[in-house]
């Protein structure tokens, strides 16, 4: 499981007349609109990708400042759309992740996003994985237990270290979390 991480209060106030444009790839559309809600509220103008070809072919034909994507994607990986984006625009993109339910990796993602880009601004905790439908009296409590680790841990642990971060650069910032659409289904 990978988290996206992007800051976004370095480029909120890019240009008086014209606000910062976000480009959101992502195959689910529930976080596409999560994030659409987040950033315009924020005063962002958002556009919206549904797979990795059609991002790229957005950022080519777009005036876009921050590219936020989902890494597992059908037929193109997050790493594959940074990739193809600095062919077009050398060191234009970079792509962070991390497993989110490992406390050293995510706080060496937040030291990672600090260092490139000076602080943490916003965190959308948007991170699931289901147990492909096994019912209570079928699943492995293995799968029980990374299904927990996945879906809360990761939220417990991206909150912390990115919210230490937030608090000691004293600007503030936001945190949402958002919850998987197995929630709308019960098994």
């Amino acid at each position: 499981p990978d988290v996206d991480s992007t800051p976004f209060g370095s480029i909120a106030a890019e240009s008086a007349q014209q606000p910062a444009t976000i480009l959101c790839i992502d195959d689910e559309a529930s976080g596409l609109l999560a994030r659409r809600l987040l950033l315009e509220s924020a005063g962002y103008r958002v556009i919206e990708a549904h797979s990795g070809p059609e991002g790229i072919r957005l950022f080519k034909s777009e005036q876009v400042s921050v590219v936020i994507l989902d890494y597992w994607m059908s037929g193109m990986k997050g790493t594959a759309v940074a990739a193809e984006i600095n062919v077009q625009h050398p060191d234009a993109a970079r792509w962070f992740g991390c497993d989110v339910s490992d406390s050293e990796q995510v706080q060496k993602l937040v030291v990672e996003v600090v260092a490139a880009f000076g602080s943490v601004d916003v965190l959308v905790n948007n991170v699931a994985i289901t147990d492909r439908g096994a019912t209570v009296l079928e699943l492995e409590e293995d799968t029980w237990h990374r299904v927990l680790q996945v879906c809360l841990d990761s939220v417990f642990l991206c909150s912390k270290y990115a919210g230490r971060q937030m608090v000691a650069a004293g600007n503030g910032g936001a945190i949402v979390n958002i919850g998987s659409t197995s929630g709308y289904r019960a098994r």
